[in-house]
This record gives structure tokens, sequence and C-alpha cells, in this order.
């Protein structure tokens, strides 16, 4: 067989199987995950997730950066409360060391990632895309539910609960 005709192949299965088991599994190489919106994710590295860490321990990482976000040069933010809901992340990291709180907000389908060094500023783009009332939950009370049983607050299919619902 001509080699471009299989690679050609081999990257249209791994794309289906890719889109078909985002939501599902709780590690990635040396990584631990939690899926929220594809292809955001938030990971920590693998073996720290039974360690006793002070907050900061796990990130999630930036795509889009340089268009509407950088925090502090970085592409990545850690985050402490986390939630999906109606196409938009939305997450909480407390202040560590000389860090404040920072809010960030990101909508992948606008291709928008915000992040807000005030909760009313955070809170207002929030409404704004129709969430009046940011509910966050704690990523260490997330972890162990995925981990055991592969679901989120916003992701459980026996339940119903998508994080996109699909028309």
């Amino acid at each position: 067989m001509n080699i471009a005709f299989r690679l050609t192949i081999t990257l249209m299965v791994t794309l289906v199987i890719s889109c078909d088991d985002f939501y599902k599994g709780s590690t990635d190489g040396d990584l631990v995950r939690i899926p929220l919106l594809e292809p955001y994710e938030l990971i920590k590295i693998k073996g720290f997730e039974e360690i006793d860490l002070p907050t900061k321990s796990w990130f999630l990482n930036f795509h889009y950066a340089g268009d509407t976000t950088i925090y502090k040069g970085s592409r990545q933010v850690a985050v402490d409360e986390i939630n999906v809901e109606k196409g938009v992340i939305y997450s909480h990291s407390f202040p560590f060391s000389r860090d404040k709180d920072s809010y960030v907000a990101i909508v992948p389908a606008e291709k928008s990632e915000n992040v807000f060094n005030n909760k009313e500023q955070w809170e207002n783009y929030l409404k704004s895309k129709g969430i009046a009332k940011p509910k966050l939950y704690s990523v260490e009370v997330i972890w162990p539910k995925f981990k055991s049983e592969g679901i989120t607050p916003w992701y459980n299919p026996e339940n119903g609960i998508y994080p996109v619902k699909s028309n």
C-alpha cells in the first residue's frame, strides 16, 4: 500500500478514537487528567495525586494564548476550583506565595481564554455568557470521583449530563 494512504487512514482512525474517548480515562502518559471541554483538561504529574501537596498542583493549559490571554507570560494556570457550564470553563485559583486570586473563563467555541484578577469582572463576564450564579467545585473533590467512576459534575452520561448538549 501507498505510505501516504496508510498515514491518512491511521490519522483518521486516531482522530475518531480520540474524539470518542476524550471523556474517558484518567491518565495520559505520565499525567493524570480531568477532561473539561475538548481540548481542555486539568492535568497533574502522575504520582502527585497521592501526595499531600499544597494547592497549585492541578493545571489548565491555554490553547490560544497570545490572542486573548497571557497569564504572567505563561500558557497555563493553576486551578483549585472549577466548573463547566453552558459551554464555558470557569475556574478560580487561591493565592499562593506572592500571587493573588485569579479567575479564568474559557469559551472553546469562541477560542476565547480570559484571566481576571478581580472576582467582580469575572462574574460580570460569566453573566454575559448566561451564568448568573457561578458554582465552583474543588478539584480535590472532583478527582477521586472521576478516577473511580469516570464522572464529573459536568459529565455523567448515565444521568444525561454533558458539558455541551447537542441540538
